[in-house]
């Protein structure tokens, strides 16, 4: 598909937006200083070194994204409490109930079922109060009502990457993504966290990028491997195509293929990670780990590359698409339901022939199919540094479930499921030259005033370099024989459609309506500098891949071009 010359105004309009991302960030560091550097001695001082009163706890690391801007950190805020058995008589308790039902907003009654009770010392009223409040408090000099000042955890961002992020709870417990993760590291809870019990020792300042900030003492700092601009973004687009097409919501990663580094990660509908306990507990888990779904089509690029490395099969292969192939009694059609003859391998790419794929697991035959799968990491968890991630399922023929039909319909993703994240890693296998590497998203810890990186690990070899750059040429041929809506000016992409049926669990068949609709690819094809998968649920205004999730990627992929200093051509509209 020939597309228009874009306007050299339209890379002008994305700078304004990174510009605007960057002010953003300002903005909020500022806001943070007072809370975290000018008010610190005057903070600390009010937290008692003896209370049965209340309890505070020690300050938490901090989680940055690679370039050092804050994701989730401490800052102060207050604990109040109140002593109602010092507050006087029963009408001068409902006066008080009525001037804090104002100030902490809250009912009431619920205010007033708090102070009720004359013979109590302590009752808890708000375990989490921001700094303004606990300050207004203060100056209003309540009978009866006290504080203690104690770090808060607060994410800067709201509800970016918070299914990657997690949050902590009022147990100090880090929950879900990173802070679960890595809640002891954060918490100073390892020995290489803990630093020097020196309080006259001040805090080291390390420069991330081109920044510097102030460590953690007695605690790590965790630096990601996601950039904030990048996921800031690809959570735009997301958004932007679930509205588009009418989706109930939907998930998109970038993935570094040469290292595994994952430099965003996004899942809609998300939660404010501030106001957490007001979200359903339903969006906690991060659907790009923690959900497997049935991928489709996206699947033909395992089983390909698994011809190709086989040596059973070439790009000038070609095969007699009758419009159905018959595997273990069970009939396969095309998903149009067309004869489409003689086709190339790149033909059975380009128009997402079914038929085609089974062809080629056939030939390959199910123990050469299944070694592929494992050498991809199919049915198996990636490894990835965040908590909850699920395994996917694939029936293997030495299992009792396993019917030789399965050799069929795995081969474009049907029977079997997967998560987002091990779609865009098996195709960064590909990118990467046949390597499949650990995905990761924590990219350094800081001890005790050290930047300590992780490095990039290689699992394991799936196919050999000359299949894979084989591949990715087909699949970067296949795109634009195609006129898939994800091609770029600057760079040639590689990738793939996948329009997955929904089974029903009720009914054991596949819903008539509802898909899911993905699109995998990268760029340059034959030297990926990123990976974007993009998948949307149930979308309503097309059922497929190509017409859905390709120009979402499309979106995404623009814009890294830019960001990367890849090219300019390609700069968002």
């Amino acid at each position: 598909m020939t597309e228009p010359s874009e306007p050299l105004h339209s890379i002008g309009r994305l700078r304004i937006l990174l510009l605007a991302i960057a002010l953003l960030l300002v903005a909020a560091l500022v806001r943070l200083a007072e809370w975290q550097v000018v008010r610190h001695e005057e903070l600390q001082a009010l937290i008692p070194q003896n209370s049965d009163a209340a309890q505070t706890r020690n300050t938490r690391g901090k989680i940055l994204d690679r370039n050092g801007y804050p994701l989730a950190m401490d800052v102060w805020g207050y604990q109040i409490y109140a002593s109602p058995s010092g507050m006087g008589d029963e009408a001068s308790r409902r006066r008080i109930a009525e001037q804090l039902a104002v100030l902490l907003k809250k009912p009431s009654s619920w205010v007033w079922g708090k102070l009720a009770n004359p013979a109590l010392n302590y009752v808890p009223l708000d375990y989490q109060a921001p700094l303004q409040l606990g300050d207004t408090l203060q100056s209003r000099h309540i009978q009866g009502i006290g504080m203690q000042a104690t770090p808060l955890r607060m994410y800067p961002a709201g509800a970016m990457a918070a299914q990657t992020i997690g949050f902590v709870n009022l147990s100090n417990q880090g929950l879900y993504g990173v802070e679960e993760v890595y809640h002891r590291q954060l918490n100073g809870e390892t020995a290489e966290c803990q630093g020097e019990d020196n309080d006259d020792t001040p805090p080291a300042r390390i420069s991330l990028g081109v920044r510097t900030f102030q460590a953690t003492p007695h605690a790590c700092d965790v630096v990601l491997t996601l950039d904030w601009a990048i996921q800031d973004v690809v959570e735009r687009e997301l958004a932007a195509g679930i509205q588009r097409t009418h989706s109930v919501g939907g998930s998109a990663i970038v993935v570094e293929p040469s290292t595994g580094r994952i430099l965003a990660m996004a899942s809609l509908p998300a939660f404010d990670l501030n106001k957490y306990s007001e979200s359903a507990d339903t969006l906690f888990n991060n659907p790009a780990i923690s959900i497997d779904y049935e991928p489709g089509s996206v699947v033909k690029i395992m089983t390909m590359a698994a011809g190709l490395d086989s040596g059973m099969f070439t790009p000038q292969s070609s095969m007699v698409d009758s419009g159905e192939i018959i595997v273990g009694g069970f009939h396969i059609h095309d998903w149009d339901n067309k004869a489409h003859g003689r086709v190339s391998m790149v033909d059975i790419l380009a128009q997402s022939l079914n038929v085609g794929a089974a062809y080629v697991s056939t030939s390959i035959g199910q123990n050469k199919f299944y070694e592929y799968a494992d050498r991809f990491g199919f049915a198996q968890r990636t490894g990835v540094d965040l908590a909850n991630e699920v395994s996917g399922q694939m029936r293997k023929p030495s299992m009792p479930t396993w019917h030789p039909s399965d050799l069929g319909t795995n081969s474009f993703g049907q029977g079997m499921t997967m998560t987002p994240l091990q779609v865009a890693m098996m195709a960064s296998t590909i990118a990467n030259g046949g390597v499949l590497m650990k995905p990761y998203i924590v990219d350094a810890l800081i001890s005790q005033g050290r930047l300590q990186y992780v490095q990039p690990r290689a699992v394991r070899r799936v196919v050999s370099t000359d299949s894979a750059r084989t591949l990715a040429a087909m699949l970067a041929d296949a795109v634009e024989k195609e006129s898939i809506p994800a091609t770029l000016l600057s760079v040639r992409i590689a990738g793939k459609t996948g329009t997955a049926s929904i089974p029903d669990p009720r009914t054991g068949k596949y819903d008539a309506t509802w898909t899911i609709a993905s699109f995998v690819g990268w760029a340059p094809y034959d030297n990926a500098r990123f990976v974007v998968l993009v998948k949307l649920d149930k979308p309503q205004t097309t059922e497929f891949g190509s017409l859905a999730a390709a120009p979402v990627f499309r979106e995404i992929a623009k814009k890294l071009v830019v960001m990367l200093d890849m090219g300019a051509k390609d700069a968002g509209q």
